[in-house]
Parts: C-alpha cells; sequence; structure tokens
C-alpha cells in the first residue's frame, strides 16, 4: 500500500514541484527553468513520498491501538470491529468507526499538505538560490508558526497567528507547514537597493 500509494502521487509531486520551482524563480528574476530531473526536484519528491508512508503508519498504529483496547476490555472480535450498546455505553470505538474518522477527506487532505509542501519546499529552495535570507509568511486565521491554534472558531485569529510575519530562510523551511491541510505560503522579501 505504502509503495502504491507513493508510486501514484509521484508524478503529480514532480510536476508541482517543478511548477513551484519556476514561478518562485520568476518572483525572485531568475533567468534559468528547473526540469524534473533536477536534483532538488528529485529531493522533494522523495520527501512527500516518506510523508504518505508516515501517514499510512499512523493509520495502523490506532487500528492497533484499537484492538488491544478492545481485547483489554474483554469485547468480542465481532464488538471491536463494529461495536455493540456495551461498546457506546463504555465509550469504545470499534474499528468501523475510527477507520471512517481517519478515511473522511483523507485523500484531499493527503493531495492538499503534500502540494503544500512541495510548493514551500520548492519556493524556499529558489528563494535560497538568490541569497534572500526572509521571507513573509502568509497563512490562514488561526495558524501559529508551529501548530493551529486550538479552541478557535472557523475564521477566529489569536495573538499568536503568523501571517503576515517576516522570518528568516531557516525558521521556514523548519516549518514550511504548522499542520496537515496548512495554508501556508511563503513571499519573498527582496531587498530594495541601497541608494
Amino acid at each position: 500500500e505504502d509503495v502504491r500509494a507513493a508510486a501514484m502521487a509521484r508524478p503529480y509531486v514532480l510536476e508541482m514541484t517543478v511548477t513551484a520551482l519556476n514561478a518562485a524563480g520568476e518572483l525572485v528574476g531568475a533567468a534559468d527553468t528547473i526540469l524534473g530531473t533536477d536534483p532538488m526536484v528529485l529531493f522533494l519528491t522523495d520527501q512527500s513520498a516518506q510523508r504518505v508512508v508516515k501517514i499510512n503508519d499512523a493509520t495502523r498504529r490506532g487500528v492497533q491501538r484499537t484492538l488491544l483496547r478492545g481485547a483489554a476490555a474483554g469485547y468480542s472480535p465481532y464488538e471491536i470491529a463494529y461495536g455493540s450498546t456495551a461498546t457506546r455505553k463504555a465509550g469504545f470505538r470499534p474499528i468501523e468507526n475510527m477507520v471512517e474518522r481517519l478515511y473522511e477527506g483523507r485523500p484531499e487532505c493527503i493531495a492538499r499538505t503534500e502540494m503544500a509542501y512541495s510548493n514551500n519546499g520548492a519556493s524556499l529552495h529558489r528563494f535560497d538560490q538568490f541569497g534572500l535570507g526572509e521571507v513573509e509568511v502568509i497563512d490562514g486565521p488561526g495558524c501559529a508558526l508551529t501548530h493551529h491554534v486550538q479552541g478557535l472558531k472557523p475564521g477566529e485569529s489569536s495573538a499568536e497567528d503568523i501571517n503576515g510575519q517576516v522570518i528568516a530562510m531557516k525558521e521556514a523551511n523548519a516549518w514550511q507547514l504548522a499542520h496537515p491541510n496548512c495554508r501556508r505560503v511563503f513571499l519573498p522579501q527582496i531587498p530594495t537597493p541601497a541608494r
């Protein structure tokens, strides 16, 4: 499953990475065009495949935890898989419910997250090639540098919001996204020439 998922995503991630590198290059006045054989393109594409495997690993761990909890509580295989009145009263989430929750919107979440990593990694690489030391963060409300602030209503901002702030390239590379489905993008901070 891991190999198949990574293989299916690879052509799209590769194409998006090339597009992002070239678009970022245009922002900073690059004359050269990046191709799909560029080492950075291949590196970013491989990073994407590794993240897809981590997502699948997290799903497997969730199923394993459910199996262990159900067995420890003495539930039958049927109750662990589908639940019963007793499991619902005890607050036990059977595998069926847990898998539905994990997979609800999962393909779109994976695609958006991987495309964001690909685009941001490519853009930051291109900005770094031109010696830029800082970027402006454009992000959604409630998004801090390292996480999405919990307990906010949809569209509500927080004091930790990073949107519009200028940060160092090193920090931007460390936090290309704050969470899955993150809207974060980076704009180059081109120094103005001294007069």
